[in-house]
């Protein structure tokens, strides 16, 4: 993935991140492994200076984005994610193995949720956390093999 002049590389499918300069190649860092993502078979995505990484078995971490690995945070989730996320505007929609989540970020103004404004509604059965940022209300749509 190429975010802000810095190619981003998973080694295969496994947790190990490496970063290299755009324009020269030069090694920024890596090879490191990306505890306790193990295995990743979803694309990274980049928003807002963050590196979003899914694990299949839940695990997630989000990254600053820039020339050293700095691990903003670390979630846990309640699902595993082959597919890779989707970024719409201030919105993430993660397709899991049983839910269909969407999470939305904050206004970096004042910190508020943005579902507040209302233009979005509470989801049915939602679970809030934090993850990097975003907060999660999901699932979205239920069970996602009942969807597609």
């Amino acid at each position: 993935m190429l975010y802000d002049g810095v190619f981003y590389l998973v080694k295969s499918n496994s947790g190990i991140l490496t970063a290299l300069d755009a324009k020269t190649g030069e090694a920024l860092f890596g090879p490191e492994r990306l505890d306790p993502v193990a295995e990743i078979y979803a694309s990274p995505v980049a928003a807002a200076g963050r590196i979003y990484i899914l694990g299949r078995d839940g695990n997630a971490l989000v990254l600053a984005s820039g020339r050293k690995l700095e691990i903003l945070a670390k979630s846990s989730l309640d699902d595993g994610f082959d597919a890779s996320p989707v970024l719409s505007g201030k919105e993430m929609y993660l397709r899991g193995y049983r839910h269909l989540y969407k999470l939305r970020g904050e206004s970096p103004v004042s910190g508020r949720d943005e579902s507040e404004t209302g233009d979005a509604r509470p989801l049915s059965r939602s679970a809030e956390i934090r993850f990097g940022g975003l907060r999660k209300r999901s699932p979205v749509l239920g069970e996602a093999r009942d969807r597609c």
